[in-house]
């Protein structure tokens, strides 16, 4: 039988052969805690409000204008 393995999973057997280091499971926002690194959901949601505000300011007659109004004017039932 033959194994194939992918370069990271390589990595990781050959770690675990050479030194017995187990893999360690860590939860994301204890890793963003320990790194001093913002979310994934804040930096989208700062590149939403950054992307409205460009297209807020473009022209009236511009497409993407249009489309921004349009969406803002369909009243939510």
């Amino acid at each position: 039988m033959r194994l194939y393995l992918y370069s990271g999973q390589y990595q990781l057997v050959c770690l675990y052969l050479h030194t017995q280091v187990k893999r360690v499971r860590v939860r994301n926002d204890e890793v963003l805690q320990r790194t001093g690194l913002t979310s994934l959901s804040h930096l989208l949601s700062c590149q939403c409000i950054s992307v409205f505000g460009l297209v807020a300011r473009l022209n009236d007659d511009t497409l993407a204008n249009v489309a921004l109004q349009l969406h803002i004017n369909v009243p939510l039932n």
